[in-house]
């Protein structure tokens, strides 16, 4: 399978949207979410083992040992946790514990950006102020800079006054995988900054179950980007269907649940292709009210999902985020929610987070995660 940027975004009328370089980058900025194909490509799953208790400000981590490699495949290692590549495809492995909500199966996207590699689940018991706090899409540890959704999309919309020091979001689209969220949840963990994860539901599945149950456990926060990503369902005509939107809300929270516990709840929803990429979308935000949440779009980004700006290589990814952020005027304001991605394969994002963890730091930004 080869390597994809997400070069191009899948339009409602299902033929490809092909963004030109010259295109504004406010417009890209709205249209760079992710890019999924209906394709039935597969990708190479793995299997992870157990992580080290470690948090957003860990001690220093004990690496758990290497297991025995399956068959021929080689041993990946990534620091605490320990990837090793496995033979069978085990994306579409039925949730055992996912109470399916009333309204039928959404449409789901099915490409090689969309399923995620997945392995042999693993059981790992996190202490208690590690595990969901009741309520929240957060553990108790990370309460101190965890920030309502509805306050964030208020700042970022300049609904409300700016908040008095600089607040950094990092959001990381289309996860959990076996292979990208873990290096990004490293480099985390190394850098001591907390993120948020908006998850394509389906794919958290029985054995990835455990990847969330660590992003909690680590300090950061669990958000909603979908249950099954489809364009073409949630945005029939390229216009939001409240009841579409809702429905695959409700897979999606079943999903999560399944994973870190029936009293998760989370204010922050993230359309696939951005708010602003459709038409009439009032009745579906006046829904994802009614049920205390809000849309969180960005006001910046590594690009690692757009065509429209520079984004073939490391030092790209590094300056798209100031660059975006001064196209979106969000430079001069206190408040940076910067898009990124976990999606498999993307060895940009991961090369270039350390930097633009630090750069961010440099700026006097500290980091939140959206609640």
């Amino acid at each position: 399978m080869t390597t994809r940027h997400h070069t191009t975004t899948e339009h409602p009328s299902s033929q490809p949207l092909r963004l030109a370089v010259g295109f504004a980058l406010t417009a890209s900025l709205a249209l760079g979410g992710c890019a999924h194909t209906e394709s039935g490509a597969t990708v190479q799953p793995v299997m992870a083992s157990s992580a080290s208790a470690s948090a957003v400000e860990p001690t220093s981590a004990t690496p758990t040992p290497k297991p025995t490699p399956t068959g021929p495949s080689k041993v990946v290692d990534q620091g605490p946790l320990v990837l090793t590549p496995v033979t069978k495809v085990n994306n579409d492995r039925p949730n055992k514990k996912l109470v399916k909500p009333t309204c039928a199966l959404p449409g789901i996207t099915i490409g090689p950006t969309a399923m995620s590699p997945a392995g042999k689940p693993t059981n790992t018991a996190w202490p208690a102020d590690r595990q969901l706090k009741p309520g929240t899409n957060h553990a108790p540890i990370a309460q101190g800079y965890a920030y309502p959704a509805k306050q964030v999309f208020a700042w970022m919309n300049h609904k409300a006054p700016q908040p008095k020091k600089k607040i950094a979001f990092l959001t990381f689209d289309d996860g959990p995988n076996g292979v990208t969220t873990p290096q990004v949840l490293r480099i985390l963990r190394e850098g001591k900054v907390p993120a948020t994860f908006f998850v394509v539901a389906r794919q958290i599945g029985e054995h990835n179950a455990q990847l969330v149950q660590q992003q909690v456990a680590e300090g950061h926060s669990i958000a909603i980007h979908s249950y099954g990503h489809h364009y073409r369902y949630l945005y029939p005509g390229g216009v939001g269907s409240p009841t579409n939107v809702s429905c695959d809300l409700d897979w999606a929270l079943a999903a999560v649940r399944s994973a870190v516990g029936p009293d998760f709840q989370t204010g922050a929803f993230r359309y696939p292709g951005g708010h602003q990429s459709w038409k009439r979308m009032g009745p579906s935000d006046a829904m994802l009210a009614k049920r205390g949440m809000s849309y969180i779009d960005w006001n910046s980004m590594n690009g690692d999902a757009d065509a429209s700006v520079p984004h073939g290589s490391t030092r790209d990814m590094i300056t798209n985020v100031q660059r975006t952020a001064r196209a979106h005027g969000a430079d001069k304001d206190k408040v940076l929610v910067v898009l990124m991605h976990d999606f498999h394969p993307n060895p940009l994002t991961v090369d270039s987070l350390p930097t633009i963890i630090k750069n961010l730091r440099k700026q006097g930004y500290s980091f939140g995660v959206i609640s």
